[in-house]
């Protein structure tokens, strides 16, 4: 080590990394210390090997004082970032979140005054404290004692990159694991924050999980729902699908906001997003897809996670009707490469992408008007007049998070969910002028991250939160929620085929977002999509007595793997 410092200051500062390692564990992680046989004292000594690796390491280049800041205001800042996602999102932070720097641009609206006097606090902490070690970080420890003192926690803190290898530390690693219970949730990424802590899982989050490669028989298989019989219909010349951000009512709340919708004759219903408060391309994943993205085949967001991984072809709903003869067009007010869009939507079949920086305007705030949207989706449909056209829009301007004025964000979210609404009306009322029997469909990605506001009233139930919240936060729902009850999102539909509708609502009512897509496909697209197929024989039709979780496990590796990943088969 470089300028060691006494023994009683590397003590004193390795101490002061653990103890504020503790303290996040307890107070921003939910940390599971106590299981049915008492503490879980190996799972606390695990979550902490992330952090030791990295003061060791660190500790090649910097006096410990200066070390021990570093690492105690990064574990710190971490902590507070996740927890401020989990209580708006549900969903934790993950590796992807902090290399994806394109996706910066939304944090802003979420930080708080504190946010910035943590961070600020740190880093004075820090300078500080390297002026201070000049003075008396004087020593040096033996080279080869701190190699070795590194190699220590190297294994524990990698172990799930060493999966299905042949290493002796491997079985070693396995031994151990079973006989602790150790084990990463690949599935489940807020439980393993509780079973692993933060540290741990933004290591294994580092490393992606991809599905099984597929065998000949899976092939064969695949090859089947290929050529799955299927009605073929007379499709609609223009099909539009409109993900609303946010867009969301029930019987008690923002009813009214929707019934502009009403008057022009849409038909509502209820659906299952896979995500609450953000995470908006999971939702359009499905609906894209056919496929579940709440699984243990894939982790986390895609778009994010599997952009560069997945096929230049997948099989998917705006590739199968581009080989219908559809001009395939994607439109989002917000910035190309946010969630890694510019990646996935020419992958996934798009001919055109038109995304903020094609449309020239912005809102102040970030977020922008949804009419520059529709006056892009309008333009498409005069150019393309009379042509068959999908077009897929994904609107922003109700995005939170909503400013709390003792009405814990309820009229912010009703002013701006007002407005949206009102702009896509006026883009149906023109849209359908030139295009009067265009099939439209507007889903809501999700329910807003109005949490104080959906415990206060009763909208989710108290037993799906930890707890209350305070002035400053709010509260978090947990682990093992109810998907059906927090996921609950509305549907609107319009075609000039009323029979033909009322079939769809009838058996996709209460569905996941993915089923939906299923239904609407099989009535009225007949794209072809494979998962499609999937969902219809082994799936949709048996889901009231399977359930959310069994439903979306039931979907084979292989599946997701000849659908998205493999070389593209012939269609």
């Amino acid at each position: 080590m470089k300028n060691g410092s006494p023994l009683c200051l590397e003590t004193a500062s390795f101490i002061l990394v653990l103890l504020v390692h503790v303290l996040c564990l307890v107070y921003l992680q939910d940390f599971l210390f106590f299981g049915e046989n008492g503490l879980r004292l190996a799972h606390v000594i695990l979550s902490a090997m992330p952090v030791i690796c990295s003061y060791l390491a660190i500790r090649f280049f910097l006096p410990s004082l200066v070390t021990a800041v570093l690492i105690s205001g990064t574990v710190i800042i971490l902590s507070v970032i996740h927890f401020t996602k989990y209580s708006l999102t549900k969903e934790a932070l993950s590796w992807s979140d902090l290399t994806a720097i394109d996706n910066f641009s939304i944090i802003a609206g979420y930080l708080k005054c504190w946010h910035i006097f943590i961070i600020v606090a740190i880093m004075l902490s820090a300078v500080l404290s390297f002026l201070l070690a000049k003075s008396i970080d004087k020593h040096k420890f033996n080279l080869a004692t701190h190699v070795g003192l590194l190699l220590i926690p190297i294994p524990f803190t990698f172990y799930s990159y060493f999966d299905d290898s042949n290493y002796r530390i491997e079985q070693l690693l396995d031994t151990v694991k079973a006989k602790y219970g150790i084990n990463y949730i690949a599935w489940d990424w807020n439980e393993n924050v509780k079973d692993n802590g933060l540290m741990m899982h933004l290591v294994h989050t580092s490393k992606r999980k991809l599905p099984d490669s597929s065998s000949v028989e899976n092939r064969l298989e695949f090859n089947k729902l290929l050529a799955y019989e299927r009605g073929e219909k007379a499709r609609p010349k223009q099909i539009i699908f409109i993900s609303g951000e946010a867009f969301w009512f029930d019987e008690n709340n923002f009813k009214t906001l929707f019934q502009p919708l009403n008057k022009l004759g849409f038909k509502n219903f209820r659906s299952i997003s896979p995500v609450y408060g953000g995470g908006t391309v999971n939702a359009s994943f499905e609906i894209l897809t056919g496929l579940p993205s709440v699984t243990d085949t894939l982790q986390g967001i895609i778009y994010q996670e599997y952009a560069e991984l997945m096929a230049d072809k997948p099989h998917t709903l705006p590739q199968y009707l581009k080989s219908h003869g559809y001009s395939t067009v994607f439109i989002h007010n917000h910035n190309r490469k946010f969630w890694k869009r510019h990646l996935i939507v020419p992958k996934f079949g798009f001919d055109t992408f038109i995304s903020i920086e094609d449309m020239k305007a912005k809102d102040k705030r970030g977020f922008a008007d949804d009419a520059i949207l529709y006056n892009s989706a309008l333009n498409q449909i005069k150019s393309k007049k009379g042509e068959k056209l999908f077009l897929y829009l994904v609107t922003v301007y109700s995005h939170g998070p909503y400013k709390a004025k003792n009405d814990f964000g309820e009229r912010d979210y009703k002013k701006r969910l007002s407005l949206s609404i009102q702009r896509f009306a006026k883009f149906v009322k023109k849209a359908r002028k030139i295009a009067p029997d265009a099939l439209i469909v507007l889903y809501g990605d999700h329910k807003p991250s109005l949490n104080k506001y959906f415990y206060e009233n009763n909208v989710i139930p108290k037993d799906q939160f930890h707890s209350q919240g305070d002035k400053r936060d709010n509260p978090r729902l947990i682990t093992d929620h109810s998907r059906e009850v927090v996921g609950d999102v509305p549907v609107f539909i319009k075609y000039r085929d009323d029979g033909r509708i009322d079939g769809i609502i009838s058996e996709a009512n209460g569905l996941p977002l993915y089923c939906m897509v299923q239904r609407i496909d099989e009535e009225l697209l007949s794209s072809g999509v494979p998962a499609f197929a999937f969902s219809k024989k082994y799936v949709c039709s048996q889901y009231k007595e399977k359930g959310y979780g069994a439903s979306s496990e039931s979907y084979p590796d292989w599946l997701y793997s000849l659908s998205l990943f493999e070389p593209d088969m012939k269609r």
